[in-house]
């Protein structure tokens, strides 16, 4: 189990760049995939199934160590699993799940309010990011020491004047704060988060994706294009 994790931990940023992976692994004779799914659940421990991206659903027949996960509805992982050979009516996989590493997933925020914007600002060293399954899933590093918590946030920020975007795109923001100095660290450590858009979906708006204003580790604003692409349905 130690070694899956270890492994989750090299492929994360590979799951979030594809919308939907399958790698194989040779370990006690038997094919170990990974995927990034949303978990879909009723609140019962152990009642669970995931979707991956594409629109495949998964069926746990054998949830391992996980008979008690009860992950939230529309909660956003990289997970380990293999695939029995006999299927479950409506289900694309049977499989076994191995392990889960949750990311943290949260809604797009819209902010109108001016007394409500204690979101923050802090630099972020971005990596990559993509448009998949109805979410914004992104890669990033932030300066950090120890006790340091940092709180991430997707925005709609409504505080500024904002024309309709000339290339097509929506206009969103990425914030990020924490309430210890991070002055002076130059100590990178990287993860992910998921953001589900809702209104802001590309399906939906018809818009070619989203642009993302962030501020770099050395505080200067930058824009990066996300491209909306449809996924091949399997």
């Amino acid at each position: 189990m130690k070694k899956i994790l270890k492994n989750l931990k090299v492929l994360f940023v590979c799951a979030l760049a594809l919308p939907f992976v399958f790698q194989s692994c040779n370990s006690d004779g038997e094919d170990q995939l990974y995927a990034l799914v949303t978990f879909v659940s009723n609140g019962i421990p152990g009642d669970f199934t995931a979707t991956m991206d594409n629109g495949d659903r998964i069926y746990f027949s054998d949830k391992g160590s996980y008979k008690s996960y009860t992950p939230k509805g529309g909660q956003r992982a990289v997970i380990y699993f293999t695939v029995f050979e006999n299927s479950v009516a409506g289900y694309k996989h049977n499989a076994k799940l191995l392990a889960v590493n949750e990311i943290l997933t949260k809604d797009v925020i819209e902010l109108a309010d001016q007394e409500k914007d204690t979101l923050g600002n802090l630099g972020i060293a971005y990596r990559s990011a993509s448009i998949t399954g109805g979410y914004l899933n992104i890669d990033f590093g932030v300066e950090h020491t120890t006790g340091a918590i940092h709180y991430f946030n997707v925005v709609d920020n409504q505080l500024v004047e904002k024309s309709a975007d000339s290339e097509g795109y929506t206009v969103l923001e990425f914030r990020h704060k924490t309430k210890k100095d991070m002055s002076g660290m130059h100590q990178l450590v990287y993860t992910s988060a998921c953001f589900r858009l809702g209104a802001y979906n590309p399906e939906f708006t018809g818009a070619k994706g989203i642009k993302l204003k962030f501020k770099d580790t050395e505080r200067t604003d930058q824009v990066v294009k996300i491209d909306y692409k449809v996924l091949p349905q399997k």
